[in-house]
């Protein structure tokens, strides 16, 4: 943040924004990063908020306090006011303009030419960027890092060393907090001190509870399945072992969950919301470079469950994206807010080179063309054929404790959910697994012509995660259920 802010000063930027998880901690850095500019720091260093208004923040400030502004509007009028040489830093501003609030958008843009004229900067410190049009070009935007691994450990030392207890795991425990802010994670610790040193479960899952109320992400770290609990998809198997093998690493899988739902509408959308929202994930999906899978399929064919056992696999955690609760009504909200996402998914893992991408869908007829060459590896999750399905029944009767001598029913066109919600039926109400499948209806039966356009689709375009190199329709797996 350092260079950022000389950079700033030299330059004579009259607006700028941080984007930052932990505005006291920001405000504090930005305090000492400007005092250390030497011939660029500024004279007058002011704060304001909506509770305190306009105070100072340098000795020399003290006369420019001004509690009566703590109406943002007045806050903007008394900012003119303010002698050369200042940085005001504006906390929370931002929400006043995602409300749209015209007046105060103005108020910021009357701030422009006058600010930079005498080297005064409005620095707003905001834990999202709500900027419209009219201020989009105008305002400098930086993304504070997240507090790196270095500093984690020295926190939880810290705690450690003042409750008088040995920190064993440093190293993990650093890892764990990955993606928290430092004040978050320093109260997580905390809770989660124990005479035995941190208790990294419990730290865990107040992490998880941090994360989950995003709503945009949720955190999954135990109970994951891996490749064992999984019958067929052997190709697919073979190819996220190798890549979590490889010299790259990972550590997190980000599984973007039903995309045709989020992106079908992108073409014909004239609001440009949807656009905006496919730009960044475009934008941000080539600049990391990260490593993206595609997995396409009938529903029930263990799509959502490989990006699952892959993580689990790995032993590392798996963030759930809910894209479309990151889509907003206003241009420019769906993008900050998947913005924000993204920024947390890469903060837990460590960056976005880190972050393995795994995209899962029912459907790409309405996908736009640009996100599906995103996807280096495209895949097709089939029905399962016998050999597959009788791996995935032997499978779920061990987790039902169902006999093994129980014969099975007819499950011609079956998919790996099936015959799942079969085995489970079957130990629910103690019956047969032939009695239990009478209360199975296969998709390839209620959608049949929809799972034969997949497979169409897909014929020839796409690696099948059945078996190794490209897919080709199998037309005997519908065979059975065709004559019926």
């Amino acid at each position: 943040m350092q260079e950022w802010l000389k950079t700033l000063r030299t330059r004579g930027v009259p607006l700028a924004q941080i984007l930052t998880m932990d505005a006291p901690a920001c405000e504090r850095a930005c305090i000492e990063g400007l005092q250390n500019l030497n011939g660029a720091a500024p004279q007058y260093i002011l704060r304001w908020d909506c509770q305190s208004g306009i105070m100072p923040l340098s000795e020399s400030a003290r006369e420019f306090a001004s509690p009566e502004t703590m109406a943002p509007e007045i806050m903007l009028s008394a900012a003119l006011a303010l002698p050369g040489n200042t940085v005001l830093l504006a906390h929370n501003l931002s929400s006043y303009i995602g409300g749209n609030d015209q007046q105060i958008i103005q108020g910021i843009a009357n701030l422009r030419e006058p600010y930079k004229r005498s080297r005064r900067t409005l620095l707003m410190l905001d834990a999202e960027s709500h900027l419209p049009s009219m201020l989009a070009q105008d305002i400098v935007i930086f993304d504070e890092p997240a507090p790196q691994a270095e500093q984690y450990q020295a926190m939880a030392t810290r705690l450690c060393t003042e409750a008088k207890i040995e920190c064993y795991g440093v190293e993990r425990v650093s890892e764990a907090l990955r993606g928290l802010s430092l004040f978050a994670a320093e109260q997580q610790v905390a809770l989660a001190l124990s005479k035995q040193g941190v208790d990294l479960t419990r730290l865990l899952v107040s992490k998880k509870r941090v994360i989950d109320s995003s709503r945009s992400l949720t955190f999954y770290y135990e109970g994951l399945p891996t490749f064992a609990d999984q019958g067929g998809c052997e190709a697919v198997q073979a190819h996220m072992r190798r890549t979590l093998a490889s010299r790259q690493q990972y550590s997190a899988v980000l599984w973007l969950d039903e995309l045709e739902k989020t992106f079908a509408a992108s073409e014909s959308d004239s609001s440009g919301v949807t656009q905006d929202f496919l730009g960044y994930l475009l934008w941000w999906l080539e600049q990391v470079k990260a490593t993206a899978l595609l997995f396409l399929g009938p529903p029930g064919t263990s799509k959502s469950y490989t990006a699952q056992c892959t993580a689990g696999e790995a032993g590392i955690p798996l963030l759930r994206a809910d894209i479309g609760a990151c889509k907003g009504s206003l241009v420019g909200e769906s993008e900050q807010n998947l913005r924000r996402m993204i920024r947390l998914a890469e903060a837990i893992a460590g960056g976005g080179e880190h972050l393995l991408v795994i995209g899962t869908c029912n459907s790409v007829v309405n996908l736009p063309s640009a996100l599906l060459r995103r996807f280096a590896f495209k895949y097709f999750f089939d029905l399962p054929d016998e050999q597959e399905r009788l791996g995935i029944w032997r499978i779920h009767r061990l987790k039902n404790e169902i006999d093994a001598g129980m014969a099975y029913p007819d499950d011609a066109g079956w998919t790996g959910a099936e015959i799942a919600l079969c085995c489970r039926l079957a130990w629910q109400y103690q019956c047969s697994l032939e009695e239990a499948s009478r209360f199975v209806v296969p998709v390839a039966i209620q959608d049949r012509d929809r799972v034969m356009r997949l497979q169409a689709e897909a014929d020839g375009k796409y690696l099948s995660a059945a078996y190794p190199g490209v897919y080709r329709v199998r037309g005997h797996v519908l065979e059975r259920r065709i004559d019926l």
